[in-house]
């Protein structure tokens, strides 16, 4: 139960396609699927870099509703994604 109740309170996702913005820096998920419901048909933007250790980080500025609030601990949301050769 208790991992239940740590992944009830930490774990998000969504699915659907994406847009890059090279020039600014950005890719648009066109939300399709999510955890929660007043996410889907909206537009989640995120900043992403790279970096030169095979690094990918996408950040998000956390917009004010329940979901961004229940699942952020600040302002700004950072993924971090490494490949793994």
């Amino acid at each position: 139960k208790e991992v239940l109740a740590r992944v009830a309170t930490t774990f998000f996702a969504y699915h659907g396609t994406y847009a890059v913005d090279e020039r600014a820096r950005t890719v648009t998920h066109h939300v399709v699927g999510s955890l929660a419901p007043s996410w889907v048909g909206t537009d989640q933007v995120r900043a992403y870099e790279f970096s030169s250790d095979d690094r990918l980080k996408l950040t998000a500025k956390i917009r004010d509703d329940s979901v961004a609030r229940a699942v952020a601990t600040s302002g700004t949301q950072v993924l971090v994604w490494e490949r793994i050769p």
